[in-house]
Protein backbone atom coordinates (compact mmCIF):
# COMPACT_ATOMS: atom_id res chain seq x y z
CA UNK A 1 0.00 0.00 0.00
CA UNK A 2 2.74 2.45 0.97
CA UNK A 3 4.77 1.63 -2.13
CA UNK A 4 1.80 2.51 -4.33
CA UNK A 5 1.16 5.67 -2.29
CA UNK A 6 4.87 6.52 -2.57
CA UNK A 7 4.73 6.21 -6.36
CA UNK A 8 1.54 8.27 -6.58
CA UNK A 9 2.89 11.04 -4.35
CA UNK A 10 6.17 11.10 -6.29
CA UNK A 11 4.30 11.35 -9.59
CA UNK A 12 1.90 14.00 -8.30
CA UNK A 13 4.66 16.11 -6.73
CA UNK A 14 6.83 15.87 -9.87
CA UNK A 15 3.86 16.62 -12.15
CA UNK A 16 2.66 19.72 -10.31
CA UNK A 17 6.14 21.14 -9.73
CA UNK A 18 7.16 20.21 -13.28
CA UNK A 19 4.13 21.98 -14.77
CA UNK A 20 4.94 25.13 -12.82
CA UNK A 21 8.58 24.87 -13.91
CA UNK A 22 7.65 24.33 -17.58
CA UNK A 23 5.23 27.29 -17.55
CA UNK A 24 7.88 29.54 -16.02
CA UNK A 25 10.45 28.20 -18.47
CA UNK A 26 8.11 28.90 -21.40
CA UNK A 27 7.52 32.45 -20.16
CA UNK A 28 11.27 32.99 -19.83
CA UNK A 29 11.81 31.65 -23.36
CA UNK A 30 9.11 33.90 -24.82
CA UNK A 31 10.53 36.93 -23.06
CA UNK A 32 14.06 36.06 -24.23
CA UNK A 33 12.88 35.36 -27.78
CA UNK A 34 11.01 38.67 -27.85
CA UNK A 35 14.11 40.45 -26.62
CA UNK A 36 16.25 38.81 -29.32
CA UNK A 37 13.75 39.70 -32.05
CA UNK A 38 13.60 43.28 -30.83
CA UNK A 39 17.37 43.47 -30.79
CA UNK A 40 17.47 42.07 -34.34
CA UNK A 41 15.04 44.76 -35.52
CA UNK A 42 16.95 47.54 -33.80
CA UNK A 43 20.24 46.30 -35.27
CA UNK A 44 18.74 46.19 -38.76
CA UNK A 45 17.28 49.67 -38.34
CA UNK A 46 20.64 50.98 -37.17
CA UNK A 47 22.26 49.45 -40.26
CA UNK A 48 19.69 51.13 -42.51
CA UNK A 49 20.27 54.52 -40.92
CA UNK A 50 24.02 54.16 -41.35
CA UNK A 51 23.83 53.04 -45.00
CA UNK A 52 21.19 55.55 -46.08
CA UNK A 53 22.98 58.46 -44.43
CA UNK A 54 26.22 57.53 -46.16
CA UNK A 55 24.52 57.21 -49.57
CA UNK A 56 22.85 60.62 -49.24
CA UNK A 57 26.13 62.51 -48.90
CA UNK A 58 28.67 60.32 -50.69
CA UNK A 59 29.31 61.19 -54.33
CA UNK A 60 31.73 58.35 -55.09
CA UNK A 61 30.71 54.75 -54.36
CA UNK A 62 33.09 51.82 -54.67
CA UNK A 63 32.50 48.10 -54.88
CA UNK A 64 34.96 47.68 -51.99
CA UNK A 65 32.76 49.82 -49.72
CA UNK A 66 29.67 47.79 -50.68
CA UNK A 67 31.40 44.49 -49.94
CA UNK A 68 32.72 45.87 -46.64
CA UNK A 69 29.23 47.00 -45.57
CA UNK A 70 27.77 43.62 -46.55
CA UNK A 71 30.39 41.75 -44.54
CA UNK A 72 30.10 43.93 -41.44
CA UNK A 73 26.30 44.01 -41.24
CA UNK A 74 25.54 40.61 -42.83
CA UNK A 75 23.37 42.10 -45.55
CA UNK A 76 23.11 42.04 -49.32
CA UNK A 77 23.16 45.58 -50.76
CA UNK A 78 21.92 46.46 -54.26
CA UNK A 79 22.18 50.00 -55.62
CA UNK A 80 20.43 51.17 -58.80
CA UNK A 81 21.27 54.37 -60.66
CA UNK A 82 18.89 55.36 -63.42
CA UNK A 83 17.29 51.92 -63.40
CA UNK A 84 20.58 50.03 -63.87
CA UNK A 85 22.58 48.13 -61.23
CA UNK A 86 25.49 50.14 -59.96
CA UNK A 87 29.00 48.67 -59.66
CA UNK A 88 28.09 45.53 -61.70
CA UNK A 89 26.81 43.72 -58.61
CA UNK A 90 24.48 41.40 -60.50
CA UNK A 91 27.41 39.44 -61.94
CA UNK A 92 28.34 38.00 -58.57
CA UNK A 93 24.92 36.79 -57.35
CA UNK A 94 23.71 33.24 -56.96
CA UNK A 95 20.41 32.26 -58.51
CA UNK A 96 18.48 32.05 -55.21
CA UNK A 97 19.57 35.52 -54.10
CA UNK A 98 18.82 36.89 -57.57
CA UNK A 99 15.34 35.39 -57.43
CA UNK A 100 14.76 36.89 -53.98
CA UNK A 101 15.98 40.28 -55.22
CA UNK A 102 13.50 40.25 -58.09
CA UNK A 103 10.75 39.20 -55.71
CA UNK A 104 11.65 42.07 -53.34
CA UNK A 105 11.71 44.63 -56.20
CA UNK A 106 8.30 43.45 -57.34
CA UNK A 107 6.89 43.53 -53.78
CA UNK A 108 8.18 47.08 -53.24
CA UNK A 109 6.69 48.25 -56.55
CA UNK A 110 3.29 46.56 -56.35
CA UNK A 111 2.57 46.75 -52.62
CA UNK A 112 4.32 49.90 -51.46
CA UNK A 113 4.61 51.92 -54.69
CA UNK A 114 8.40 52.06 -54.63
CA UNK A 115 9.80 51.37 -58.10
CA UNK A 116 13.55 51.34 -57.57
CA UNK A 117 14.26 51.02 -61.30
CA UNK A 118 12.19 54.05 -62.32
CA UNK A 119 14.05 57.41 -62.10
CA UNK A 120 12.22 60.15 -60.18
CA UNK A 121 12.88 63.74 -59.17
CA UNK A 122 12.02 63.31 -55.47
CA UNK A 123 14.26 65.29 -53.13
CA UNK A 124 13.38 63.29 -49.98
CA UNK A 125 14.56 59.86 -48.86
CA UNK A 126 11.73 57.33 -48.97
CA UNK A 127 12.12 53.78 -47.67
CA UNK A 128 9.91 50.86 -46.69
CA UNK A 129 10.69 47.74 -44.65
CA UNK A 130 8.97 44.37 -44.99
CA UNK A 131 9.72 40.63 -44.81
CA UNK A 132 9.77 37.91 -47.45
CA UNK A 133 10.49 34.20 -47.60
CA UNK A 134 12.86 32.73 -50.15
CA UNK A 135 12.40 29.49 -52.07
CA UNK A 136 13.75 27.40 -49.17
CA UNK A 137 11.36 28.99 -46.66
CA UNK A 138 13.92 31.17 -44.87
CA UNK A 139 12.68 34.59 -43.78
CA UNK A 140 14.42 37.81 -44.85
CA UNK A 141 14.20 41.41 -43.72
CA UNK A 142 13.90 43.74 -46.71
CA UNK A 143 14.34 47.48 -47.02
CA UNK A 144 13.58 49.28 -50.30
CA UNK A 145 14.52 52.96 -50.60
CA UNK A 146 14.83 55.89 -53.01
CA UNK A 147 17.61 58.22 -51.91
CA UNK A 148 18.46 61.64 -53.37
CA UNK A 149 22.15 61.94 -54.13
CA UNK A 150 24.55 64.31 -55.79
CA UNK A 151 24.49 61.90 -58.73
CA UNK A 152 20.71 61.99 -58.87
CA UNK A 153 18.17 59.50 -57.52
CA UNK A 154 19.47 56.15 -56.23
CA UNK A 155 17.37 53.03 -55.73
CA UNK A 156 18.60 50.93 -52.83
CA UNK A 157 17.56 47.38 -51.89
CA UNK A 158 18.91 45.82 -48.69
CA UNK A 159 18.36 42.12 -47.88
CA UNK A 160 19.09 40.65 -44.45
CA UNK A 161 18.58 36.94 -43.69
CA UNK A 162 16.85 36.04 -40.42
CA UNK A 163 18.11 32.47 -40.59
CA UNK A 164 20.99 33.01 -38.06
CA UNK A 165 18.55 34.65 -35.62
CA UNK A 166 16.06 31.80 -36.05
CA UNK A 167 18.89 29.32 -35.51
CA UNK A 168 19.83 31.14 -32.34
CA UNK A 169 16.22 30.91 -31.13
CA UNK A 170 16.17 27.21 -32.00
CA UNK A 171 19.30 26.57 -29.94
CA UNK A 172 17.82 28.63 -27.12
CA UNK A 173 14.61 26.56 -27.23
CA UNK A 174 16.66 23.35 -27.22
CA UNK A 175 18.67 24.63 -24.24
CA UNK A 176 15.47 25.42 -22.32
CA UNK A 177 14.07 21.96 -23.15
CA UNK A 178 17.24 20.22 -21.97
CA UNK A 179 17.22 22.33 -18.79
CA UNK A 180 13.56 21.41 -18.19
CA UNK A 181 14.27 17.71 -18.72
CA UNK A 182 17.22 17.83 -16.33
CA UNK A 183 15.14 19.79 -13.80
CA UNK A 184 12.29 17.27 -14.07
CA UNK A 185 14.73 14.43 -13.48
CA UNK A 186 16.14 16.18 -10.40
CA UNK A 187 12.60 16.96 -9.24
CA UNK A 188 11.65 13.30 -9.59
CA UNK A 189 14.68 12.22 -7.55
CA UNK A 190 13.98 14.86 -4.90
CA UNK A 191 10.24 14.05 -4.81
CA UNK A 192 10.97 10.35 -4.47
CA UNK A 193 13.33 10.88 -1.54
CA UNK A 194 11.17 13.58 0.07
CA UNK A 195 7.95 11.53 -0.09
CA UNK A 196 9.81 8.45 1.15
CA UNK A 197 11.05 10.39 4.17
CA UNK A 198 7.56 11.87 4.65
CA UNK A 199 5.93 8.41 4.57
CA UNK A 200 8.51 6.77 6.82
CA UNK A 201 6.83 7.87 10.10
CA UNK A 202 3.51 6.56 8.77
CA UNK A 203 5.09 3.24 7.83
CA UNK A 204 6.76 2.99 11.22
CA UNK A 205 3.48 3.81 12.94
CA UNK A 206 1.57 1.25 10.88
CA UNK A 207 4.27 -1.35 11.52
CA UNK A 208 4.10 -0.63 15.25
CA UNK A 209 0.32 -0.94 15.18
CA UNK A 210 0.50 -4.25 13.35
CA UNK A 211 3.07 -5.57 15.82
CA UNK A 212 0.95 -4.27 18.69
CA UNK A 213 -2.17 -6.00 17.39
CA UNK A 214 -0.29 -9.23 16.66
CA UNK A 215 1.36 -9.25 20.09
CA UNK A 216 -1.91 -8.37 21.83
CA UNK A 217 -3.71 -11.15 19.97
CA UNK A 218 -1.00 -13.58 20.98
CA UNK A 219 -1.15 -12.52 24.64
CA UNK A 220 -4.96 -12.66 24.72
CA UNK A 221 -5.04 -16.08 23.10
CA UNK A 222 -3.35 -17.79 26.05
CA UNK A 223 -5.80 -16.80 28.85
CA UNK A 224 -8.72 -17.15 26.46
CA UNK A 225 -7.69 -20.72 25.64
CA UNK A 226 -7.44 -21.51 29.35
CA UNK A 227 -10.88 -20.01 30.00
CA UNK A 228 -12.47 -21.98 27.15
CA UNK A 229 -10.78 -25.20 28.27
CA UNK A 230 -11.87 -24.65 31.88
CA UNK A 231 -15.43 -23.82 30.79
CA UNK A 232 -15.57 -26.98 28.67
CA UNK A 233 -14.19 -29.11 31.53
CA UNK A 234 -16.61 -27.46 33.96
CA UNK A 235 -19.59 -28.92 32.13
CA UNK A 236 -18.50 -32.49 32.92
CA UNK A 237 -16.45 -31.96 36.09
CA UNK A 238 -17.50 -33.55 39.39
CA UNK A 239 -18.80 -31.21 42.09
CA UNK A 240 -15.54 -31.16 44.04
CA UNK A 241 -13.62 -29.95 40.92
CA UNK A 242 -15.99 -27.06 40.17
CA UNK A 243 -14.26 -24.52 42.53
CA UNK A 244 -10.92 -25.34 40.91
CA UNK A 245 -12.12 -24.59 37.36
CA UNK A 246 -14.09 -21.55 38.54
CA UNK A 247 -11.00 -20.11 40.20
CA UNK A 248 -9.01 -20.80 37.02
CA UNK A 249 -11.56 -18.92 34.90
CA UNK A 250 -11.61 -16.01 37.35
CA UNK A 251 -7.82 -15.84 37.43
CA UNK A 252 -7.42 -15.88 33.65
CA UNK A 253 -10.28 -13.38 33.27
CA UNK A 254 -8.45 -11.07 35.67
CA UNK A 255 -5.29 -11.42 33.57
CA UNK A 256 -7.24 -10.54 30.41
CA UNK A 257 -8.84 -7.54 32.14
CA UNK A 258 -5.42 -6.30 33.26
CA UNK A 259 -3.99 -6.70 29.74
CA UNK A 260 -6.95 -4.95 28.09
CA UNK A 261 -6.69 -2.07 30.59
CA UNK A 262 -3.01 -1.66 29.72
CA UNK A 263 -3.79 -1.72 26.00
CA UNK A 264 -6.50 0.93 26.42
CA UNK A 265 -4.06 3.11 28.35
CA UNK A 266 -1.57 2.94 25.48
CA UNK A 267 -4.31 3.52 22.89
CA UNK A 268 -5.50 6.62 24.74
CA UNK A 269 -1.93 7.84 24.98
CA UNK A 270 -1.43 7.38 21.23
CA UNK A 271 -4.65 9.30 20.58
CA UNK A 272 -3.55 12.05 23.00
CA UNK A 273 -6.73 11.37 25.00
CA UNK A 274 -5.21 9.96 28.19
CA UNK A 275 -7.21 11.45 31.05
CA UNK A 276 -4.99 13.18 33.61
CA UNK A 277 -6.01 15.26 36.61
CA UNK A 278 -3.14 17.50 37.62
CA UNK A 279 -2.93 18.96 41.08
CA UNK A 280 -0.13 19.82 43.53
CA UNK A 281 1.14 16.66 45.23
CA UNK A 282 3.91 15.76 47.67
CA UNK A 283 5.97 13.03 46.01
CA UNK A 284 7.39 11.86 49.34
CA UNK A 285 3.85 10.97 50.45
CA UNK A 286 3.27 8.98 47.24
CA UNK A 287 6.56 7.11 47.77
CA UNK A 288 5.67 6.44 51.41
CA UNK A 289 2.30 4.98 50.39
CA UNK A 290 4.03 2.79 47.79
CA UNK A 291 6.57 1.62 50.37
CA UNK A 292 3.83 0.63 52.83
CA UNK A 293 1.89 -1.10 50.03
CA UNK A 294 4.82 -3.38 49.10
CA UNK A 295 6.50 -3.78 52.50
CA UNK A 296 4.65 -6.96 53.41
CA UNK A 297 5.05 -8.51 49.95
CA UNK A 298 8.80 -7.80 49.95
CA UNK A 299 9.16 -9.39 53.40
CA UNK A 300 7.23 -12.44 52.17
CA UNK A 301 9.68 -12.80 49.26
CA UNK A 302 12.61 -12.27 51.68
CA UNK A 303 13.63 -9.05 49.92
CA UNK A 304 14.87 -6.01 51.83
CA UNK A 305 12.81 -2.93 50.95
CA UNK A 306 14.02 0.52 52.08
CA UNK A 307 12.91 4.12 51.59
CA UNK A 308 15.23 7.13 51.29
CA UNK A 309 13.62 10.58 51.59
CA UNK A 310 15.37 13.96 51.92
CA UNK A 311 15.30 15.74 55.27
CA UNK A 312 14.26 19.12 53.82
CA UNK A 313 10.74 19.91 52.68
CA UNK A 314 10.31 19.32 48.96
CA UNK A 315 8.22 21.59 46.70
CA UNK A 316 4.89 20.36 45.41
CA UNK A 317 4.87 18.54 42.11
CA UNK A 318 1.99 19.10 39.65
CA UNK A 319 0.94 15.59 38.70
CA UNK A 320 -1.87 13.05 38.56
CA UNK A 321 -1.50 11.13 41.82
CA UNK A 322 -3.26 8.00 40.57
CA UNK A 323 -1.08 7.84 37.45
CA UNK A 324 2.11 8.40 39.44
CA UNK A 325 1.10 5.59 41.79
CA UNK A 326 0.59 3.46 38.66
CA UNK A 327 4.14 4.25 37.50
CA UNK A 328 5.61 3.31 40.88
CA UNK A 329 3.50 0.13 40.97
CA UNK A 330 4.88 -0.87 37.57
CA UNK A 331 8.47 -0.28 38.70
CA UNK A 332 7.98 -2.11 42.03
CA UNK A 333 6.27 -5.09 40.37
CA UNK A 334 9.11 -5.23 37.88
CA UNK A 335 11.76 -5.10 40.64
CA UNK A 336 10.06 -7.76 42.78
CA UNK A 337 9.85 -10.05 39.74
CA UNK A 338 13.60 -9.97 39.11
CA UNK A 339 15.27 -9.55 42.50
CA UNK A 340 16.06 -12.96 44.05
CA UNK A 341 15.64 -13.91 47.71
CA UNK A 342 18.01 -11.99 49.94
CA UNK A 343 18.12 -9.09 47.51
CA UNK A 344 17.24 -5.52 48.22
CA UNK A 345 15.15 -2.75 46.66
CA UNK A 346 15.44 0.94 47.50
CA UNK A 347 12.94 3.70 46.83
CA UNK A 348 14.72 7.09 46.78
CA UNK A 349 13.64 10.68 46.19
CA UNK A 350 15.77 13.81 45.78
CA UNK A 351 15.54 17.28 44.29
CA UNK A 352 17.70 18.37 41.36
CA UNK A 353 18.00 21.89 39.95
CA UNK A 354 14.73 21.99 38.01
CA UNK A 355 13.25 18.58 38.69
CA UNK A 356 12.37 15.95 41.26
CA UNK A 357 14.04 12.58 40.78
CA UNK A 358 12.67 9.21 41.87
CA UNK A 359 14.95 6.17 41.83
CA UNK A 360 13.93 2.53 42.13
CA UNK A 361 17.20 0.71 42.84
CA UNK A 362 17.66 -3.05 42.99
CA UNK A 363 20.55 -5.51 43.05
CA UNK A 364 18.94 -8.06 40.75
CA UNK A 365 20.43 -9.48 37.54
CA UNK A 366 20.56 -6.03 35.93
CA UNK A 367 19.83 -5.00 32.35
CA UNK A 368 22.43 -5.17 29.57
CA UNK A 369 23.35 -1.78 28.13
CA UNK A 370 22.01 -2.69 24.69
CA UNK A 371 18.59 -3.48 26.18
CA UNK A 372 18.20 -0.48 28.49
CA UNK A 373 16.23 1.40 25.82
CA UNK A 374 14.47 -1.57 24.25
CA UNK A 375 12.72 -2.50 27.51
CA UNK A 376 10.45 0.53 27.04
CA UNK A 377 9.13 -0.83 23.74
CA UNK A 378 5.69 -2.40 23.62
CA UNK A 379 5.50 -6.12 24.38
CA UNK A 380 9.27 -6.28 24.79
CA UNK A 381 10.29 -8.79 27.44
CA UNK A 382 13.72 -9.97 28.38
CA UNK A 383 14.41 -13.67 28.07
CA UNK A 384 14.25 -14.13 31.84
CA UNK A 385 10.66 -12.92 31.96
CA UNK A 386 9.25 -14.70 28.94
CA UNK A 387 8.19 -17.66 31.03
CA UNK A 388 6.34 -15.41 33.48
CA UNK A 389 2.62 -15.19 32.80
CA UNK A 390 2.32 -11.97 34.79
CA UNK A 391 4.44 -9.84 32.48
CA UNK A 392 3.14 -8.74 29.07
CA UNK A 393 5.86 -6.27 28.17
CA UNK A 394 3.54 -3.25 28.48
CA UNK A 395 4.29 -1.92 31.96
CA UNK A 396 7.43 0.10 31.27
CA UNK A 397 5.96 1.39 28.01
CA UNK A 398 2.89 2.63 29.92
CA UNK A 399 5.13 4.23 32.54
CA UNK A 400 7.04 6.15 29.86
CA UNK A 401 3.81 7.34 28.21
CA UNK A 402 2.40 8.55 31.54
CA UNK A 403 5.61 10.43 32.31
CA UNK A 404 5.69 11.90 28.81
CA UNK A 405 2.23 13.37 29.51
CA UNK A 406 3.74 14.86 32.68
CA UNK A 407 6.61 16.38 30.63
CA UNK A 408 8.87 13.99 32.51
CA UNK A 409 11.15 11.12 31.56
CA UNK A 410 12.27 7.66 32.61
CA UNK A 411 15.38 5.68 31.83
CA UNK A 412 17.28 2.68 33.11
CA UNK A 413 20.89 2.55 34.22
CA UNK A 414 23.22 0.15 35.99
CA UNK A 415 23.29 -0.09 39.78
CA UNK A 416 26.71 0.21 41.36
CA UNK A 417 27.71 -3.33 42.35
CA UNK A 418 25.16 -4.96 40.02
CA UNK A 419 21.47 -4.60 39.37
CA UNK A 420 19.22 -2.08 37.66
CA UNK A 421 18.12 1.43 38.59
CA UNK A 422 15.08 3.13 37.08
CA UNK A 423 15.28 6.92 37.19
CA UNK A 424 12.08 8.99 36.96
CA UNK A 425 12.41 12.75 36.47
CA UNK A 426 9.51 15.17 36.91
CA UNK A 427 9.95 18.90 36.22
CA UNK A 428 9.13 21.41 38.91
CA UNK A 429 6.22 23.77 38.09
CA UNK A 430 8.53 26.67 37.15
CA UNK A 431 10.37 24.41 34.68
CA UNK A 432 7.24 23.21 32.88
CA UNK A 433 6.82 24.43 29.27
CA UNK A 434 4.13 27.06 28.85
Amino acid sequence: MYKKLHRQLTFFCTLITGLILCILSLLCFLITAGSLNQREKLTFQSTLDSVYTYLEYQEVLTLQWVRQIEAIHHISLFIYDGGSPLLSQDFQQDSQLSLLKEQALDEARTTYGLDLLLPTSDKLTVHQEFTLKDASGDEWQISAARIPNARGQLGVLILHSLRPARGQLLWLALLFCLADILALLLLWIFSRRFTRRMLRPMEDSARSQHLFIASASHELRSPLSVILSAASALEHAPREKVPHFTAMIRKEGSRMSHLITDMLTLANSDARSLQLHFQPEQLDEILLDTYEKYEALAKKQKISLSLQLPQELLPDCSCDRERMEQVLTILMDNALSYVPEGGRITLALEQKNTSLEIRVIDNGPGIPREEQEKIFERFYRREASRTSRHHYGLGLCIAREILRCHHGSIHAEDTSGGGATFVVQLPLPKALPS
